[in-house]
């Protein structure tokens, strides 16, 4: 860096890997949504499909007029805004309780989490102008697994909280917000920093105004990887919405509502084991230097696993459908990490610095549309013909991921040459 730029705002690895293991999702909220809206707000499993099919349009209608604003800030600062989203969305959450209050602080949460991935950016820059030092892939996997030790430690809680009070899960996620909002602000300093040594001309991409679904300007490879992870997302998100409600429906079966937190938050327990092992794995990979399309590989089997074994488990009650939902929902958990990191390394790290942010808003635009779609589908089904036909959808759309990612591995192979995500050349 320029010798005008102090070494207090030098990228930090350790600062950054804090801020996006405490920012990556609400603490408490992105894991006890479906608990929390039963538990808090008194809302009935067709009302929390009806939450999160409607926030999911809501958030897209929002990110119309939003997406201009972001196109106009900088990286920095879209995450700056990002954590003041994050804060109102679990201020809303932790004292509304009207169905109303869920819908609006579930969609601020959405549209908060397209903003916050604008830190790949400023991390990804990162590592363009110090690799030596700085490794995308392995700072991503060091801050999962951050994020997954915290998580764990809120799992170990998790019934001793609502013992004292119901609300006290939110009380800390709240505060994990008001902390997220100071270590934005030193994450928004390293964005400005760049656009000082540039001259004051930024990264070109920051000031441009969203245009569109432009594919035309995106290769192949680009718009393979899009696809993918546009269907990874679908799946991964409504899989999750569904398979909580299952959980949820199938544990008030078989015990009263402390055995209910107790049993969610051991779940949880296991899901962050899970978590971590996956991150270090994912760590350790990338420092031997192992064929990242192996990653992929075992993603899309574990994506269709998932999918299968919550197909076949919609059809039980009781413990019979809940050990195999948890099961699924731990299955979910292993492949979520690698494949999300994975799939940012590659769109970004062979793209210039003005493509990244229109990238990733194409990317977060495409996922809230057929997201919302496929979630509005599930409500539907729910209501009409019960969760046996919402997890055959998701086993059809597994199934059509697969098919895209044999499809489209020509396009990758060939961009890849070797077959590995660890040289690229700039497009």
């Amino acid at each position: 860096m320029n010798d005008h730029i102090t070494p207090d705002r030098k990228f930090n690895r350790t600062l950054f890997c804090v801020y996006q293991a405490t920012s990556d999702d609400l603490m408490v909220w992105c894991w006890f949504n479906v608990l929390i809206l039963s538990m808090q707000f008194g809302l009935e499993m067709a009302q929390i499909s009806l939450v999160f099919s409607v926030s999911f349009w809501a958030a897209l209608l929002m990110k119309l007029p939003g997406s201009v604003i972001a196109g106009k800030l900088k990286a920095g600062r879209c995450v700056l805004l990002s954590a003041f989203l994050f804060l109102t969305a679990s201020l809303i959450l932790t004292f509304g309780r009207s169905l109303a209050a869920a819908i609006a602080g579930q969609s601020i949460y959405l549209i908060a989490g397209s903003y916050q991935e604008m830190a790949t950016v400023i991390a990804n820059r990162a590592a363009a102008k110090d690799p030596a030092h700085v490794d995308y892939m392995r700072l991503m996997s060091a801050a999962g697994a951050i994020n997954s030790v915290i998580s764990l430690a809120a799992a170990l809680l998790m019934s001793r909280l609502y013992g004292i009070n119901a609300n006290l899960p939110m009380y800390i996620c709240v505060a994990f917000c008001v902390s997220s909002c100071i270590l934005a602000w030193f994450v928004s300093r390293w964005d400005e920093d760049d656009e000082a040594e540039a001259g004051g001309a930024g990264t070109g991409a920051g000031r441009e105004v969203l245009p569109g679904i432009q594919l035309h300007s995106f290769d192949r490879t680009t718009i393979s990887c899009l696809f993918l992870s546009i269907l990874f997302m679908v799946v991964f998100t409504v899989s999750g919405d569904n398979l909580k409600i299952l959980l949820e429906n199938n544990i008030d079966i078989i015990a009263d509502e402390a055995g209910t937190v107790f049993a969610f938050s051991m779940i949880l327990l296991a899901s962050r084991v899970v978590k971590i092992i996956s991150n270090l794995l994912l760590y350790r990979s990338r420092g031997r230097r192992i064929d990242q399309s192996k990653v992929f590989s075992g993603v899309v089997a574990g994506v269709v696993l998932m999918s299968a074994i919550a197909f076949a488990n919609s059809f039980g009650s009781g413990y019979y459908a809940v050990i195999p939902a948890a099961i699924a929902f731990l299955i979910r958990v292993l492949v979520f990490d690698p494949f999300r990191f994975s799939i940012y390394d590659f769109m970004l790290k062979r793209l210039q610095e003005e493509k990244m942010t229109r990238v990733l808003f194409v990317h977060s635009a495409g996922i809230d549309i057929f997201t919302a779609i496929f979630s509005t589908i599930s409500t539907v089904l729910l209501k009409v013909s019960g969760m046996e036909s919402v997890m055959l959808m998701l086993l059809i759309i597994s199934l059509i991921f697969a098919a895209g990612y044999f499809f489209t591995r020509p396009y990758l192979d060939r961009a890849l040459g070797r077959r590995d995500f660890l040289n690229w050349e700039v497009v």
